[in-house]
């Protein structure tokens, strides 16, 4: 639809802006409801349409004739926006775009203030929600700058949601360990065709540090968990890595001291130095086998405090 299928009206920008209250549109470029503009340009009076008035017939036939419907409530709705939100995704457009780049610093506040026209309490609202998320580091005394994007940083977004969802339904937990077995049986048979030398080397390292932990329970546990993230790490596959380590640090605030001893300590350390024969031998299948034995083993000692 064009103004020129009007001959009685006369459009002006300024008209339809007030009209629909809405400053994206504009007369001579495409429009989202462009009957609607019109419409209620000609009802409220906003366009000077001559001595003549408005000629509803001939709107009604020219609306028909470019087979569009007139309907009383397609009009979308304006919704108001905090000006930090519109600060944030400005920035955010330009973290994605590259325009501001891992390492780059954010202009100063000063500079945001005077580029989006807003006050200062938008702007350092807007920064502190880019922080929260890890997408910025905001330093006292110094301009703030870009993170380097990682899974890291994401999963660490869900960190203390993940721990309220297990604490406030107990079933999430047989859920989690069953998602902790399908991922570390695969990443061990990963793990088994990408390590290196220095991983085997670091993992027989970790077994040895563990068997000193074992009059400490938190220790042995810490131990646990690096030995399995050092696993991860040999897959090379740096999703693993981020999952595996925050996965595992959810599961063992469920680990019950009262079973640990018990007399499987020295099985877990057994296994250990078990799987890090197979994978220094490459043997992905024994490997793969293994880890799922060894956290069949271990699943009863991680239990909701309400069972």
């Amino acid at each position: 639809m064009r103004a020129g299928d009007f001959p009685n009206l006369q459009f002006t920008k300024a008209a339809v802006f007030n009209c629909l209250g809405e400053t994206r549109l504009s007369v001579g470029r495409e429009i989202a409801r462009p009957h609607e503009a019109l419409r209620l340009a000609c009802h409220t009076s906003c366009v000077d349409v001559g001595s003549s008035g408005c000629n509803s017939e001939e709107f009604s036939e020219v609306m028909a004739r470019n087979g569009t419907q007139q309907t009383e409530f397609d009009v979308e709705p304006i919704t108001r926006q905090k000006l930090s939100d519109q600060v944030f995704d400005r920035l955010w457009e330009m973290i994605v775009s590259g325009e501001l780049k891992p390492g780059d610093t954010i202009p100063s506040e000063r500079k945001l203030m005077e580029k989006f026209a807003v006050g200062r309490p938008a702007v350092r609202e807007a920064l502190q929600t880019l922080e929260n998320k890890g997408v910025i580091t905001i330093s006292h005394g110094e301009r703030s700058r870009v993170n380097e994007l990682s899974a890291n940083i994401a999963l660490d977004q869900v960190d203390d949601v993940a721990k309220l969802l297990l604490s406030a339904q107990p079933s999430n937990l047989e859920h989690l360990k069953q998602v902790r077995k399908i991922l570390e049986a695969g990443t061990v048979r990963i793990a088994a065709e990408k390590r290196n030398d220095d991983d085997v080397r670091q993992l027989r390292e970790l077994v040895e540090k563990q068997k000193a932990q074992l009059n400490n329970p938190k220790g042995f546990i810490e131990t646990d968990i690096a030995f399995h993230t050092a696993v991860a790490n040999a897959s090379r596959n740096p999703l693993l890595q981020a999952v595996t380590r925050p996965m595992l640090t959810w599961l063992f605030e469920y680990y019950k001291p009262l079973l640990h001893w018990s007399g499987r300590e020295d099985t877990t350390l057994l296994e250990h130095t078990k799987l890090v024969d197979h994978l220094k031998a490459r043997d992905a299948d024994a490997a793969a086998a293994l880890m799922r034995e060894h956290l069949d083993r271990s699943d009863p000692l991680y239990t909701n405090s309400e069972t």
